[in-house]
């Protein structure tokens, strides 16, 4: 009697819900030799077995897997279309050659745990709502450009490389657990309110660069180690709860009402500018090498509330303000919040 209870249960819930679930499609493999369709259908699964050279069009409504330790290659020209609810999953290698596209519509989903490769001049686009997941690795080319729309969520436990690339985000979300690394020649454009949450390597090579506008926010909780430039506007954040490493050459620039927030370690060896009513707030340790400097202008505010060592150059300008409520060393002579203003200004300011 209870089995018989269970069934009809279920059956009542598939019914309310509009008819039986729809099993897991079964993979179809295709070897070497094989075509690959131009369209993928809802509910079908293809699994690619050998080199295959996808078909210049191709749209994917259902699954398509390139297996592990074999490669797939999108022609010069050519494009992928993944549409919402379909799936491109890469356990081998996948390229996309210069000057393909690879578009992932709204809801559509791209897994890697193998080789994503887009070459000189592909285009990926990435619409609202797309999700990327990488344990492998992300590799973008000189010449390739990458464009995430908004609520697009991309997470990298692996490797994402960009090569003298374009990254622009507008209004998505971005998590890296492993390593991300901006080379030489790469940029990053973060717009419309877009969230970057690092806990693993945030490199940025020297020769690159990384815009924050628009609201949007940089919370890394690992490392953050900066050869390139950084560029905070239009009331933009960054959080540290980790070690953030500002290498000489580096530059870390502030302006329309930025914020830079760190709760633990800054080591600053570059530049640290600040300008046009931004906040730079020190809760843990800033130190301040010999090689860097620490620039206020233009109403800028540096508030004090953990310990500053300054050996290096803090510039301040009338109109800019550091105030501190702790302790603050100005080459070795420490100074307490009682005893710092009158110091600061003859010590530090310079017009």
């Amino acid at each position: 009697m209870m089995k018989l209870n269970i069934l009809i249960a279920i059956s009542l819930t598939v019914a309310l819900w509009g008819g039986a679930p729809q099993a897991l499609a079964q993979c179809q493999a295709l070897p070497e030799s094989a075509a690959v369709p131009e369209a993928i259908k809802t509910g079908q699964c293809l699994e690619l077995q050998g080199l295959n050279t996808l078909p210049r069009s191709l749209v994917i409504y259902g699954r398509l897997i390139v297996k592990a330790g074999e490669r797939a290659d999108l022609a010069e020209g050519a494009r992928i279309i993944v549409k919402r609810g379909g799936e491109l999953s890469i356990r081998g290698t996948f390229s996309a050659a210069p000057k393909s596209e690879i578009v992932l519509e709204d809801y559509a989903t791209v897994n890697s745990s193998g080789e994503f490769n887009l070459k000189q001049d592909a285009l990926w686009s990435l619409q609202r709502g797309a999700t990327v997941k990488n344990i492998g690795q992300i590799y973008l080319y000189p010449g390739s450009t990458a464009r995430l729309g908004r609520d697009v969520h991309l997470s990298s436990s692996g490797y994402f490389i960009a090569d003298k690339a374009v990254l622009s985000v507008e209004g998505g979300v971005l998590e890296n657990s492993g390593t991300w690394e901006m080379r030489e020649g790469s940029s990053a454009k973060f717009a419309g309110n877009t969230g970057f949450m690092n806990s693993g390597q945030l490199i940025l090579q020297q020769g690159s660069t990384l815009s924050l506008e628009g609201r949007s926010f940089l919370n890394t909780k690992r490392n953050l180690r900066l050869w390139g430039e950084c560029q905070l506007s239009d009331t933009a954040t960054l959080q540290n709860n980790g070690i953030f490493d500002l290498h000489e050459g580096g530059v870390l620039r502030l302006t329309g009402g930025s914020t830079v927030n760190n709760a633990h370690v800054i080591n600053l060896l570059g530049l640290m500018s600040l300008s046009g009513h931004t906040l730079y707030e020190n809760r843990r340790n800033l130190q301040i090498d010999e090689l860097g400097t620490l620039r206020l202008a233009q109403q800028a505010k540096m508030i004090n509330r953990g310990t500053v060592y300054d050996q290096g150059t803090v510039q301040i300008g009338y109109g800019d303000s550091i105030v501190n409520k702790h302790i603050f060393f100005i080459k070795e002579h420490r100074v307490n919040a009682a005893d710092f203003q009158n110091l600061v200004v003859k010590e530090l300011r310079q017009d």
